[in-house]
């Protein structure tokens, strides 16, 4: 039986040509996930992968070829993925710098707990006090690349400290 027959045997609630699909593109769509999905998330993109195809199996027009139906389905499903992920992390931004902007004299540093005392004041110079990178290049006589990547690090380790990847 061809991809587009048990798709369409699908359609009409065939559960066993939903598992034959399955066996057939699993191995595939594991190969496009490890290439595009890092370690953690793979196997949650994968289970949604299916899902999708689910909830979208109505949408599937036996007149094409399967394959490349699905994989654009599967190609969908990842840029949402990610799509969800920068949202995650924008959201982490926004919380970072609602923190550093806040006018308290007493900057609550909770925000930046794992953090040595360097790296918490580098920070509060930079998004508190708003001085630029030049600034603190004057201030503390280390290049503003140096400072950049210094201020990009401390951000991704905040990220890790708090579950963003």
């Amino acid at each position: 039986m061809t991809d587009e027959e048990l798709m369409s045997n699908y359609q009409t609630g065939d559960l066993q040509a939903f598992e034959e699909l399955y066996k057939r593109y699993k191995g595939k769509v594991s190969g496009f996930l490890y290439q595009r999905v890092n370690e953690p998330y793979r196997e949650d993109v994968f289970q949604k992968v299916f899902t999708r195809l689910h909830h979208k199996k109505h949408l599937y027009k036996a007149d094409y070829p399967f394959s490349p139906w699905f994989f654009t389905l599967i190609r969908n499903v990842v840029i949402d993925f990610y799509r969800e992920k920068k949202e995650e992390h924008a959201e982490f931004d926004e919380m970072i710098h609602q923190e550093m902007d806040s006018d308290d004299s007493q900057f609550d540093l909770s925000i930046l707990s794992g953090l040595d005392e360097k790296d918490a004041l580098l920070l509060y110079q930079k998004f508190v006090e708003g001085q630029s990178y030049e600034e603190l290049e004057n201030e503390l006589n280390i290049k503003s690349a140096t400072l950049r990547k210094r201020v990009s690090r401390i951000v991704k380790k905040l990220k890790l400290n708090f579950g963003y990847n």
